[in-house]
């Protein structure tokens, strides 16, 4: 490839390997254009990659031929092979864009593109990624869900948009990322600790929304999906428009999402509206050595609560806790009333490269965020005054990178400020952070070490033992390290042996929440005296075409907890508590998937995962298992092509956590339940119908560990007619 084609290469999972078929060799590879046309000369061959990039060219001959990408008719690399191959080749698509080419490894990065995310367009984007190894769901009520990577959720995960990591996560662990999937070609997830480059933040993972690639496109090309559900009689509409102007690759796309009250088998989740409207604008532009990247979006959402969760005083908090159905009226509404949240998320930011001659790439980029989030109480004090709690964050982030034979430095500085108005819950602070990190890739192995401090100063501070006076100040030193070996075991194997270490910085909610909590229905007490985290993680990663293992070990000495204790009144109702502190804690993580190709067409594939953890009890001088930890996870899906026509059956298995502390729960965790799931599609040129369908046997089943268990089931049945148009 020459140094005139410009790309930017976010997505190098596996590498392409060969293997020795009965006739000739096999030819199969990783592209980072999921959906592109793999093409062989002069031998004829052709393929098209999968959703996540993945091809495989069978009974290939020896010799030399031309390898090609290809993505509607453009010609975006060309390059040669001998086959068979000695090693892993690179297949890179080429952006006439900008005449650089950066190469990299991305360990463990699964993709999804968009036509993954649009078979469930008004799921919250973690429930697109727990069809992933290693990935969770943590809920918070049916709207506000989070991914959970290997036991690690919150602000143990980064989120990144572009250049930009998002801020929104610090006023809590149980809010869903503000991102809108659909502003992005894909989504990438990267399991496991990747400190160096996402920050200390990233313990879990990264969960990453990439610039998107405006290149080797016609003058306009549109991208439209529309979709109807019936458990919430809602729908929701998504438009995209891409294209080249003057020399400009740009992008602008809108989402709307409207829904009424989501109903439980027997009865309406009163108060579980949802109104949300998203937008995005990206463009770039290409100036000799010089590249230029702006990108806008904004997140707007109302999410209603579940009503059954809010009461006003302790005894009918007993009563709700202990009613076998919700107290609350069973009513469908569209009406968005209190209790609700209404947040706003927007982020501008641009990020500059110059390419040396030498072939050097230096990188600098500053986003701006601003969040805001408003609570609206059914009970309490506050109730009559329309806004209870108005939280607002302005962050900014600045970054420069250097990149030249595999070595990656960085810089990065980083101002924030939270404004609180009304009820309290964290108080107004302002966060100062700056660092340095040092990565290298190599071909077996790779590993960098960052480093990082922070300094908060925060107002009027009030704990249980009263308030205490604002303008002091707090700092942390912290940072990680990590490191990464590669292993060809065969032809169509990779194995990973990766360890890790990190000081993971308490969020504030962390240190100084003493307030109400309205996604979790509690009341949240954190802890100044809380130190940095440290997080030890051993990992051991098999993968393979037809599937991958992740095993992975994880110790910290000092890890935050949170559990759940006796209620409390205050000024806004009555609530359970939750109450942070710091424990040491170890867990393993066990995640698999498995596909198979059965007789008759049938396409099979088998996940599932299980984590085992403990936390070391002082009063008791004793291990006990970790609070608020889900049970073993199991799925099975089989599927079927005819033509221009697919189906698929899955079958989910929840299973109840196996042991649990009854000093950190109010109840027993719920017992397990299944859900069954199907979909069928039609797809004709650029037209995709889908009719698809979620715990279509209407089970009953109360999530764990979302505190909404206490007061009811979760949602029903969801049928949903979807519509996808692509020109």
């Amino acid at each position: 490839m020459t140094k005139k084609g410009w790309g930017i290469v976010g997505y190098l999972g596996i590498l392409g390997v060969y293997g020795q078929a009965a006739k000739g060799f096999r030819v199969w590879g990783f592209t980072d254009v999921p959906g592109g046309e793999v093409r062989l000369l002069p031998a004829g061959k052709a393929v098209q990659a999968d959703s996540v990039g993945n091809f495989v060219l069978e009974d290939v001959p020896p010799g030399l031929y031309r390898i090609q990408l290809r993505q509607k008719q453009h010609l975006l690399t060309d390059t040669v092979v001998r086959v068979p191959m000695e090693g892993p080749v690179l297949l890179f698509s080429r952006q006439p864009l900008h005449p650089v080419v950066i190469e990299a490894h991305v360990p463990q990065a699964s993709h999804l593109d968009l036509g993954v995310l649009a078979q469930q367009p008004e799921k919250p984007l973690a429930a697109h990624l727990a069809t992933l190894p290693g990935v969770q769901v943590s809920h918070a009520g049916p709207w506000l869900q989070k991914p959970m990577l290997e036991g690690l959720r919150g602000t143990r995960l980064a989120y990144w948009q572009g250049a930009l990591p998002l801020a929104s996560q610090q006023w809590g662990d149980d809010h869903a990322p503000e991102l809108d999937p659909f502003a992005a070609e894909e989504v990438e997830v990267r399991v496991g600790p990747s400190p160096v480059r996402h920050g200390p933040e990233a313990a879990g993972g990264a969960i990453l929304i990439p610039f998107p690639s405006l290149c080797c496109l016609r003058p306009l090309e549109v991208q439209t999906l529309g979709s109807l559900f019936s458990n919430g009689r809602g729908g929701l509409a998504a438009l995209r428009l891409r294209g080249t102007w003057h020399e400009w690759g740009y992008q602008a796309q809108g989402t709307f999402l409207r829904s009424g009250a989501l109903a439980a088998p027997d009865y309406f989740l009163t108060g579980t509206a949802t109104r949300q409207y998203h937008g995005s604008l990206a463009v770039q532009r290409t100036f000799r050595r010089w590249r230029l990247a702006l990108a806008y979006n904004q997140y707007n959402a109302q999410i209603g609560l579940f009503q059954g969760m809010h009461v006003g005083n302790l005894s009918d908090l007993m009563a709700a806790l202990q009613a076998s159905t919700p107290r609350a009226a069973s009513v469908f509404s569209y009406a968005i009333s209190a209790p609700f949240q209404a947040v706003t998320h927007e982020t501008a930011q641009a990020k500059l490269s110059y390419l040396f001659s030498h072939g050097g790439l230096l990188s600098f980029s500053y986003g701006r965020q601003y969040n805001r989030r408003t609570e609206h109480d059914a009970q309490g004090l506050y109730a009559p005054t329309g806004v209870a709690l108005d939280l607002q964050l302005t962050d900014h982030y600045t970054e420069i990178t250097y990149e030249h034979r595999g070595w990656t430095l960085g810089a990065l500085g980083r101002s924030q400020r939270n404004y609180r108005q009304y009820a309290y819950f964290i108080p107004s602070y302002q966060r100062w952070e700056g660092g340095l990190y040092a990565y290298r890739q190599g071909r077996r192995w790779e590993g960098g070490l960052r480093l990082q401090a922070q300094v908060y100063e925060w107002g009027l501070l009030v704990t249980p033992d009263g308030p205490q006076p604002p303008g002091q100040k707090q700092a942390f030193w912290v940072g990680g390290a990590e490191l990464r070996r590669y292993v060809q075991l065969d032809s169509l194997s990779r194995t990973s042996l990766e360890a890790a270490w990190l000081l993971r910085p308490p969020n504030p909610a962390e240190l100084y929440a003493y307030g109400y909590h309205q996604a979790k229905g509690a009341f949240e007490i954190g802890s100044s005296a809380l130190r940095p985290e440290p997080l030890g993680a051993l990992r051991f990663v098999y993968e393979r075409p037809d599937g991958q293992i992740l095993a992975a070990l994880y110790y910290s000495p000092a890890y935050v907890l949170a559990q759940v204790g006796p209620p409390v009144l205050s000024l806004r109702g009555a609530a359970l508590s939750l109450q942070y502190f710091q424990a040491p804690a170890g867990w393993v993580s066990l995640s698999a998937r498995q596909a198979w190709t059965l007789p008759y067409g049938l396409q099979a594939v088998l996940r599932g995962t299980w984590l085992y953890g403990r936390h070391w009890s002082s009063p008791e001088r004793r291990w006990r298992p970790l609070p608020l930890w889900p049970g073993p996870i199991g799925a099975l899906a089989l599927g079927r092509s005819f033509g221009r026509w697919s189906a698929e059956v899955s079958w989910q298995a929840y299973l109840r956590p196996l042991d649990y502390d009854p000093s950190a729960e109010y109840t027993p965790p719920p017992r397990g339940y299944s859900l069954l799931n199907a979909q069928i599609t039609w797809q004709h040129g650029p037209w995709i119908l889908r009719l698809s369908g979620e715990n279509l046997l209407d089970a009953r089943y109360r999530a764990y560990p979302d505190l909404m268990r206490f007061f009811a089931d979760q949602v029903g049945r969801q049928v949903r007619f979807t519509m996808e148009y692509r020109h």
